[in-house]
């Protein structure tokens, strides 16, 4: 329904319920109406019998008050006629047989004697008929409201075409220009001349304004979209040349997007080749190292990081750092967010750092820092374990002569062979082999310093390392002798620093018994 006829209705409606109020108003003004002009009737036709009636009662002529009654009931405005006579006598007549309401409008007059005014001989009494009264009164009202209703229905049809033609024609004009809009265009809506002033003419200069606004913030739309375009083709150009693979995971680990830096990367393949989704943790050594550090991300919400090795096709060993942050709020499914550089060389120099940092540049051996190391290692898993740790220390026999006479590269050359001796019989996976400086050197032994093949490891290298070594000059070979003192943990000590020192107390006293033998903090041990 349009906005011209519900107006019409709303307006026809309220007009209607004026003009009932009115016509229920207009009939009782109508029913007071009919009783006064009834009252005014009756009283009429009384004053014109009312000597007739007053003859009638002066002779108690009651055949004459009969008449006089039937006369007056022949009215249509009279129900009931009473003549009462002082002497007693009475004649009614009546139209209806129920009696009238006490209401009903009606007229008492005295009959008075036709020789003696003063002299009273009765009254009549003369009751209005209802039925009559209340047709006068619809009659009057009906009079009254006719005109009135049709007023309110002429009103409201010139109020139809009015809102026609000032409101509900021009809105539906303007609605069908409106529909027939394109966004974007340059076509506007027209304002007709006698709305120029009006609530429609400004609704219609609004509406071309926000068109207006829409038109040039599309325009501003596409070029941002242009640029965006373009910038997003170079940042993608950027990540896709960066050295540093970026990457989205799901929560399962599975790839969802990357670069192509982490196809090179990861495999070595050509960039042309797409990477499958579970690329990135098929391509680490250790898969569940990188499930872990996602896993970490996701449940503490933050940034996690870490050194991860790669199993790559060319059999190389390649190390990547990798740091994985949670995208939080974006409204889907969670992602992970992953950067991915190669840090292969870095760890190399790491690692050959820390080698050196451990090891002895001469023979390849662990050095006093290396061996500490190695030392707490060992006693913490025994301690855990409940076993044992042993410690030799040795110290070559006759090493001073060798640098003295031939020289300190004879020197190295023979600290070189007793390093690889000494390598050659210790246990792979817990045992090792240390030099501490000048001709000491240590073997670490994960087993009890009682243990039969620890005695006899101990004084086997005394014989091993008194066998001739050759020097690259061709002159003699060169003999030395190793002395070797044994201690162990718990037996001897409970902490690195004290088994050092008990094991090289127990060296110390074979060098004092003649070197070239083994003992412990108890004494020394007899050969085997």
């Amino acid at each position: 329904m349009n906005l011209g006829r519900r107006f019409t209705l709303w307006a026809g409606a309220l007009a209607l319920a004026l003009a009932t109020v009115a016509a229920v108003v207009s009939y009782q003004m109508a029913e007071l109406d009919a009783e006064r002009d009834a009252q005014t009737t009756l009283a009429g036709l009384i004053d014109a019998v009312k000597n007739t009636a007053a003859v009638g009662a002066y002779a108690g002529d009651t055949v004459l008050l009969e008449e006089v009654a039937n006369g007056l009931i022949r009215h249509p405005m009279v129900g009931r006629v009473r003549i009462e006579l002082m002497a007693g006598a009475h004649v009614q007549r009546q139209r209806q047989e129920a009696a009238a309401p006490a209401d009903t409008p009606h007229v008492d007059v005295p009959l008075f004697s036709p020789f003696d005014a003063q002299e009273t001989l009765g009254h009549v009494r003369v009751v209005a008929e209802p039925d009559a009264l209340a047709r006068e009164a619809r009659r009057q009202a009906l009079r009254a409201s006719l005109p009135l209703f049709a007023l309110v229905l002429l009103l409201t049809l010139l109020l139809n075409l009015l809102a026609a033609r000032l409101l509900s024609r021009p809105m539906a004009r303007l609605a069908q220009q409106v529909a027939a809009l394109e966004p974007g265009t340059a076509e506007r809506l027209a304002v007709a001349p006698r709305h120029q002033q009006d609530e429609i003419g400004r609704l219609a200069r609004r509406t071309n304004g926000l068109l207006q606004a829409t038109a040039t913030a599309l325009d501003r739309e596409r070029e941002l979209r242009a640029e965006v375009s373009v910038i997003g083709g170079q940042l993608r150009r950027l990540i896709d040349a960066s050295s540093a693979a970026i990457f989205l995971l799901d929560l399962d680990g599975r790839l969802v997007q990357a670069n192509t830096t982490l196809v090179r990367l990861c495999t070595g393949l050509p960039d042309t080749e797409l990477p499958p989704e579970h690329l990135v943790r098929d391509q680490f050594h250790a898969p569940e190292a990188l499930d872990a550090l996602l896993r970490s991300a996701v449940d503490q919400g933050q940034s996690q990081s870490a050194d991860l090795r790669l199993s790559r096709s060319d059999g190389g060993e390649h190390w990547v750092h990798v740091l994985l942050s949670p995208l939080a709020g974006n409204g889907g499914t969670p992602l992970v967010e992953g950067v991915l550089y190669d840090v292969t060389q870095r760890r190399r120099d790491e690692l050959l750092a820390q080698h050196q940092a451990q090891h002895d540049p001469l023979t390849g051996l662990r050095n006093r820092a290396g061996l500490n190391l190695e030392l707490d290692r060992a006693i913490g898993a025994a301690q855990a374990a409940g076993t044992g740790v042993s410690l030799l220390f040795l110290d070559l026999d006759g090493f001073k002569a060798v640098n003295d006479l031939r020289g300190h590269d004879a020197g190295d050359v023979v600290l070189r062979e007793i390093a690889q001796r000494l390598g050659g019989q210790i246990r792979r996976g817990g045992d090792s082999a240390a030099r501490l400086g000048g001709d000491e050197f240590v073997l670490l032994l994960r087993a009890e310093p009682d243990a039969p093949w620890v005695i006899d490891l101990a004084w086997r290298l005394t014989r091993l390392l008194a066998e001739p070594i050759a020097l690259p000059d061709g002159g003699v070979p060169v003999c030395v002798g190793a002395s070797v003192g044994i201690a162990g943990l718990p037996r001897d000590a409970h902490d690195r620093d004290e088994l050092l020192r008990q094991a090289d107390v127990a060296m110390y006293a074979v060098k004092r018994a003649g070197k070239n033998g083994v003992a412990t903090p108890q004494g020394p041990l007899p050969p085997p």
